[in-house]
Parts: C-alpha cells; structure tokens; sequence
C-alpha cells in the first residue's frame, strides 16, 4: 500500500499533543449575497463562493476574509450550532489518513472510518475520542477496499469495491469482537462495480438497509460493470435485495442517509466521479441532492430536487442530525442545510486541506457527527470540532427505539 508507513504510526498511538494545531475564526456572510451580489463579479464552479471575484470593494474585503476563516456562518442557526468561538483541533495527520465512512460508535466512544481509494487499497481505522488514539481493528476477516459506513443495532456496516477477485460487497462488522459477515455481495450472480455508501431505517416495525452501487472503476479495485448505477434495499426479514432507485432517478448515487423520523432518505448525484474514474464515463447527471419520501415497505418515492451543489463536484458524504438538518461533504468542505434545503454555512476546506490538496481542487468527501461534535476527514489530517449543542444522539441508531 501506498499510505502503510504513515499509517502505522497512528496505529501504534500517536497522542494528539504530538500534531497540536488549531483553524478557527467565523465569518458572517449576508444569506441575500447568494442569490443578490453587489457590482459586477466573476464566479467558477471549480472554486468555493467566497473565491468569487467582485468589484465591489466591501464584498471583495468579506471574501477575503472567509478565505482565511474556518466557519462561513449564512445563517443565525449555524452561529447557534457553533457557538460563539468554534475551533478546529488538529488530532492526526500522514499521508491518507482519513477519508470516508464517518461512523460514530456511541457506546464505545469511537469513530470508525476508512482511507481513500483513490491512493490505492483502502483500509479501516478506528479513533478513540477519549485520547485521539488511532489503532487498526482487529478483524476476523480482511475487508477488501471499505468505503462508506453506518452504524445499526451495534454494528458497524461497511460498502466495499473488493478487487479483480473480491466482489464489492456490503459487511458488518461486531466492534467489540471483530466478527466480519458479508451481508449481501451479489445481485443473482451479478457482481456490484463498487457499493459506495450505506445507511439503515426503520418503518412500520422493520429494519431495512440501503447501499448505493455506482460505476466508479478505481486502480484499486478494476472492477467491471455488471449492473446499472442503484440504490438498493436489503430486507433482512424477507431475505431478500431490491433495487429501489435507477439511474434514471440518480445518475451517479453516492451518499445515501434517512431522516431522523425515518420517513425521509436524501441520495447525492456524483455524476463528475463517473467521468473522472470510468472509461468514457458520462456526466448525464448534476452534482444534487435528491429527497424521497419513504413509503410503508421502505421504498423511496415522491423524489424531488433538495439542493444543487454549486460546485462540479457535487456532494459526497451525507450526514443528518437530530434536527434534520443535511450535512454533506464537498469541494468548499463541510456545507450545512437546514430542512428546507438553504445553506446555513460551511467548514472551510481551504483551512482544513493541506495546501496542495486545496491546488487540486480536492473536496471533504466524508466526516462524523458525534453527539456534540464534528470529526472532519481532510485526507491527510483528522479535525475535531466540538460544538455549542449535542446535534445527535445514539438512539437513532437503534431499531428498538423507532
């Protein structure tokens, strides 16, 4: 692999003192400067809003100043969420140290999380917040190339792109012992091209999972299509897998999340992925947010446009709190909606990238939520965020308690 050496550091424990650093600062931009910019200006869909060019000497002053703050605040809701004086804590850093998943452990005070495929295999990692403690778990069975992740009725649940000889697959994961199930790895003898993200609900009294398989094809895992872009849902009480999104509703499905009240699931469009990592891939789709209502069998329906990213990139994790609101990796970083789909403000990436990364044009793509806290994958660091309020609890994954 190419990341091991760094890795293994972590592994053996680095404490946070070691990598002490801190990005903070808020900036309040005006929401109407959204939609309403002052003068003549100048955007690119390739760079975050605050990066827009304007004639405007007072708008030119704020933007400037955004680029070097942490918070961008749109929205009172966001500075109440934060508090008054947030602060981005740097606990790890090394070459591909964090990237996806973002799956809090409650009961174990622990974040579980997965490195980039991009850079090559793909392995699982686990924080321990009490101490910032990184460690690789100790596992039954190998877990080829993980990606996204979901904790469900104390288990951790991980998509996978397997390998030339490992189909893509969806595992669980027991984080006490570290039993390693396959859950589904086929569709009647079809093998997924690469299973990107996964999230549980419950409805009238049953469980149900749902993955998304899209045509990403990664060095790492040269998987061939098979099967059509989907989101599924797996029945554990019928036994039995469903596709219940086509590509013609979501393109390019990636980060998949329900609502608190599990009566909603929001699906991301990554339609700039396929092109950038299939073989005359296509960008039929938009970089978008997709809301479904979801019906008395667990199926999503009623799908409506919820927010358009306004970068090419699109969003990529999807995280939900307590109040319903979406939060979603992109290229501008950690961007935070309320319900009703407005952005209320965003985790800078240009603070919390490595400056080489930012050059690229690299986006966040996954981060935690933990009771009152954010954990902010930025690839080659890990950022914790503690907040003014709990945003989430660890009832909501729980079947029992639906």
């Amino acid at each position: 692999m190419l990341f091991s050496s760094s890795l293994f550091i972590y592994a053996c424990g680095l404490s946070a003192s070691a990598v002490a650093a801190q990005r903070g600062g808020v900036v309040d931009i005006p929401s109407e400067y959204t939609y309403n910019l002052p003068g003549s200006f100048t955007g690119n869909n390739s760079e975050p809003f605050w990066d827009t060019q304007s004639s405007d000497s007072s708008v030119s002053s704020l933007f400037a100043q955004a680029r070097n703050a942490t918070f961008i605040s749109y929205d009172p809701e966001f500075n109440h969420i934060f508090g008054s004086n947030p602060t981005a804590n740097l606990i790890a850093s090394g070459f591909n140290v964090a990237y996806e998943a973002g799956v809090w452990v409650p009961e174990r005070n622990e974040v579980w999380f997965t490195t980039s495929v991009i850079y090559g295999p793909t392995t699982v990692h686990v924080l321990d917040l009490s101490n910032n403690n990184l460690r690789v778990p100790s596992l039954s069975d190998s877990i080829v190339n993980p990606n996204g992740g979901y904790y469900w009725d104390g288990l951790v649940y991980f998509t996978t792109g397997g390998n030339h000889s490992v189909p893509g697959s969806v595992v669980s994961v027991n984080p006490a012992s570290g039993d390693v199930k396959t859950v589904v790895n086929s569709y009647f003898g079809l093998q997924y091209t690469f299973l990107d993200d996964v999230t549980w609900a419950s409805v009238c009294n049953k469980s149900y999972m749902y993955f998304t398989d899209v045509s990403y094809r990664f060095e790492a895992t040269g998987n061939s299509s098979q099967l059509p872009n989907a989101v599924y849902r797996y029945d554990p009480q019928e036994h039995t897998v469903l596709p219940v999104v086509s590509r013609l509703d979501v393109s390019s499905p990636n980060g998949v999340r329900v609502s608190p009240d599990n009566k909603k699931m929001y699906i991301g469009d990554f339609p700039l992925a396929v092109e950038l990592f299939t073989p005359n891939g296509s960008t039929a789709g938009v970089p978008a947010l997709y809301e479904y209502n979801i019906d008395r069998e667990g199926r999503p329906i009623n799908r409506r446009l919820f927010a358009q990213a306004p970068t090419t990139t699109g969003a990529d994790g999807i995280q939900i709190d307590n109040a319903g609101r979406v939060w979603t990796g992109e290229l501008s970083g950690v961007v935070v909606r309320n319900p009703s789909g407005k952005v209320i403000g965003t985790m800078n990436a240009e603070q919390l990238l490595l400056p080489a990364l930012q050059a690229n044009g690299t986006a966040i793509a996954n981060f935690a939520l933990a009771g009152d806290e954010v954990v902010v994958f930025a690839i080659d660091q890990i950022w914790r965020i503690k907040l003014a309020e709990t945003i989430i609890t660890a009832d909501r994954f729980n079947s029992s308690s639906k």
